[in-house]
């Protein structure tokens, strides 16, 4: 059920970014060591986003693509970005890292659609 499904999503968004702002007070928001505020607030923001996209009726046709088979494209593209990371500098250009990036998503979603056509679905 659609409503259903968009009523969680607004409970989750409301409590998840509710919570991690009351709680990051106290508790820093940072990713590398992952704390529960930085969990809660992207939880949150995942959920209202998802409740956007709904709401609008928006179709963005790479999340089709990349959704089908998103265990299979994830695991492909951190064997990527551990080859690539290792190829090029840590002090390259942006220019450098944003044409690295695009390559990665565009090799990613090569393969996601070769998987769609030849009718491989992983992860049902």
């Amino acid at each position: 059920n659609i409503r259903a499904a968009r009523v969680c999503c607004t409970v989750i968004a409301v409590s998840g970014i509710g919570s991690g702002l009351l709680l990051s007070r106290w508790l820093p928001v940072y990713k590398p060591p992952v704390t529960t505020t930085y969990l809660l607030l992207t939880t949150g923001a995942a959920a209202a986003l998802l409740l956007v996209f709904s709401v609008l009726n928006l179709r963005f046709p790479p999340f089709k693509l990349f959704g089908v088979n998103a265990l299979a494209i994830f695991m492909l593209h951190g064997i990527i970005l551990v080859t690539v990371m290792k190829l090029i500098p840590a002090t390259s250009s942006l220019p450098v890292v944003v044409m690295v990036l695009a390559g990665v998503y565009g090799l990613c979603g090569l393969v996601a659609a070769a998987l769609v056509l030849k009718f491989l679905f992983f992860g049902e």
